[in-house]
C-alpha cells in the first residue's frame, strides 16, 4: 500500500485509487470541488481515470465566498 498526502494529511491508498475513487473513499461532495495533484489542476471529466501515484500531495478545494 502506497501513501500520498491529501490536504496536509497522509493516508495510505492502494496503487489503483483514482481521484474519484478517493473523494468517494473520503465522502467528499463531488459538485463544487476542485482538485488538484502536486499543483496541476486535474479536469472533472478526468477523475475516473487519473490514478493517483505514490506520494501524490492532493489538494481537493472548496470555493469559499468573500473578497
Amino acid at each position: 500500500m502506497s501513501t500520498i498526502t491529501v490536504n496536509g494529511r497522509a493516508r495510505p491508498a492502494r496503487p489503483d485509487l483514482t481521484v474519484a475513487e478517493l473523494l468517494r473513499e473520503d465522502g467528499t461532495e463531488r459538485t463544487g470541488v476542485a482538485v488538484a495533484i502536486d499543483g496541476a489542476l486535474v479536469h472533472r471529466e478526468q477523475w475516473a481515470t487519473t490514478v493517483l501515484r505514490t506520494d501524490a500531495v492532493v489538494e481537493v478545494l472548496s470555493p469559499m465566498q468573500g473578497g
